[in-house]
């Protein structure tokens, strides 16, 4: 199993923290440049986190992943250059759904076996000249930490993708005017962020009443501009859309937390 969320981990990384708009925009024009650097930093990513496992078997298993990984984007895009809003969302949940088979096939049909020589060398290396009592973390703990990070990422920066396909779908596309001026595009993505993450902690912490005051501050901010039908709908939908996710992700988290 912590295998397999380091996968997850190495996937979600590299789709949603180190994938730049600059490489998106370019495999969207079909640049194969692009593609096998996007691969190639979900390979190192995945390599690195699987270093605690012998690597004969990780090195074939994060190889046929980035092949995967590279032919699932490519088979995307040009499916995408049909163009609509409607198919780039059906694409982007079919990519996603695509690349997590695929990890989980290939996590079934490897060995993953530690690798005395890596523990040795962190052993080693974070084991303090003086005295502490310091003790492993059980490996349950572990795989709850991996799986609390794999669902802040998706959530947070996966959910800021999602969130804007759906609204380019659903909502009508809001103008910027001297009477709604609008936040630049990366602040109003990192508020997405910032709610959804915020969110997230209070769910998993039992705090669910508490969502309400980041909703209440989220409106008193915008509310000049509610009075815009058009804004308030986009405002409505983004807002719904941002805290369903947060709140399923915070049930979904600690259900699967009491499972594992």
């Amino acid at each position: 199993m912590t295998a397999l969320l380091l996968a997850l981990l190495a996937h979600n990384s590299a789709d949603f923290l180190f994938q730049t708009k600059q490489m998106v925009r370019a495999k969207n024009r079909l640049k194969l440049s692009a593609f096998f650097v996007h691969a190639l930093i979900f390979w190192i990513t995945l390599l690195f986190l699987l270093q605690g496992y012998q690597y004969p078997n990780v090195f074939w298993f994060a190889s046929v992943l980035a092949i995967s990984h590279l032919i699932i984007d490519l088979a995307k895009c040009l499916i995408m250059r049909r163009g609509g809003k409607v198919l780039d969302l059906i694409l982007f949940l079919g990519d996603q759904g695509l690349h997590l088979l695929a990890i989980w096939f290939c996590w079934q049909n490897f060995a993953f076996e530690s690798n005395p020589t890596v523990a040795s060398f962190y052993q080693m290396l974070f084991t303090p000249n003086f005295p502490l009592n310091l003790k492993p973390v059980p490996l349950p703990m572990l795989n709850h930490l991996l799986l609390a990070a794999n669902l802040y990422i998706a959530v947070c920066a996966g959910g800021a993708i999602l969130i804007r396909k759906i609204l380019e779908v659903l909502a009508p596309k809001v103008e910027t005017t001297e009477e709604n001026v609008l936040e630049p595009e990366k602040i109003g993505s990192f508020i997405g962020v910032l709610e959804r993450l915020l969110m997230l902690f209070l769910v998993t912490n039992n705090a669910l009443g508490s969502v309400a005051f980041i909703l209440t501050a989220k409106s008193v901010a915008r509310f000049s501009e509610l009075n815009d039908r058009k804004f308030a709908e986009y405002y409505l939908i983004g807002t719904l859309l941002s805290t369903g996710l947060a709140v399923l992700g915070g049930f979904f988290l600690n259900w699967v937390v009491l499972l594992i």
